[in-house]
């Protein structure tokens, strides 16, 4: 038997359809595709305990320790196409429209959940069974003429059942999303695409699981599992330019300067539409570096989009065109 990175699969149903409701896992059968996970890339899924340790009456030794709580967190390295990241999306903000994925309003916590199945697509390995799998959080990169990275974790049940019996599909060929020109990225209403050297856009449903989807002596996941309060959501953005340029003098205005952004991956026939109606500018921590073969001068800035009241298509709007 050969244990090779290029033989893991992680199967799903197209569009990650839900489950219907919490312990519902879905049907082997209806996890008819696979991930394309990363050239080089690593992903994998890891068992996470709480414990006590148990320790002799000397208070020194340690005897044995107590699993208090378990879950699993299933990390992947993709690339993908534009349907993919918009089910993505959807998953991770939580309420989906037709096209549109917005994020759960201020009063809705439960989180949208799916039934994965990973493992080795070698005829050996029946795959483990992640249900009641949310994702915790969602991180898109880009590089001038690259393919875009998404890294995605989710989490679940933490008794990693064997899928008896299941088979995994084949993989499937995709044109993975690039950084390229069909790229739109608009700032405050204006195009930077040329000027853009690199971006990350990371949201995290900040997922409580230290005690609270565990009911009193509980040692699974004993409900559905809910966002966290806080969800951060940021916007990395390295762009040309010098501390003293327009952009540069924006980002250190008081009180801050609040932009609106619009990134647009793919084309407007098949891609993704990232959208914050206001976003806060502020500088990372080196404003002024140096980017690319010929080390050009670019600002190092970060968007933080901002909820406004009664505007449910804020903080963070994904449209998926295909």
């Amino acid at each position: 038997m050969s244990n090779r990175r290029t033989q893991l699969r992680v199967a799903y149903a197209p569009g990650f359809t839900r489950q219907s409701g919490f312990g519902a896992p879905l049907s082997p059968s209806a996890l008819t595709a696979v991930l394309t996970t990363r050239e080089g890339g690593q992903s994998h899924i890891d068992p996470v305990f709480k414990t006590e340790d148990l320790n002799d009456c000397t208070t020194q030794y340690l005897m044995d320790y107590i699993v208090l709580h378990r879950y699993a967190t299933l990390t992947l390295d993709l690339e993908v196409d534009a349907q993919v990241l918009g089910d993505l999306y959807g998953m991770a903000l939580g309420t989906v429209s037709g096209s549109v994925a917005t994020m759960l309003g201020p009063t809705e916590y439960v989180l949208p959940a799916t039934t994965l199945i990973v493992g080795f697509a070698d005829g050996d390995d029946p795959g483990i069974v992640l249900s009641d799998a949310v994702v915790k959080s969602i991180e898109i990169s880009g590089r001038v003429e690259q393919k875009l990275q998404v890294k995605v974790v989710f989490c679940g049940r933490g008794d990693m059942l064997d899928a008896a019996g299941f088979v995994f599909p084949d993989c499937e060929t995709i044109t993975p999303l690039r950084f390229d020109n069909n790229t739109l990225f608009q700032v405050n209403s204006l195009e930077y695409k040329d000027d853009t050297r690199a971006f990350s856009l990371s949201f995290d449903n900040n997922v409580p699981l230290s005690d609270f989807p565990f009911s009193l002596g509980s040692v699974d996941i004993s409900r559905a599992l809910e966002r966290g309060d806080k969800r951060p959501l940021t916007l990395n953005w390295t762009v040309t330019g010098r501390e003293n340029d327009s952009l540069g003098d924006a980002a250190i205005t008081v009180p801050p300067t609040h932009y609106d952004f619009m990134i647009r991956i793919g084309s407007g026939l098949n891609g993704v539409v990232l959208e914050a109606a206001d976003a806060i500018l502020r500088p990372q921590s080196n404003l002024q570096g140096f980017d690319g073969e010929v080390s050009l001068a670019v600002l190092n800035l970060m968007l933080t989009p901002t909820r406004i009241p009664g505007d449910s298509s804020t903080p963070l709007q994904v449209t998926t065109t295909v």
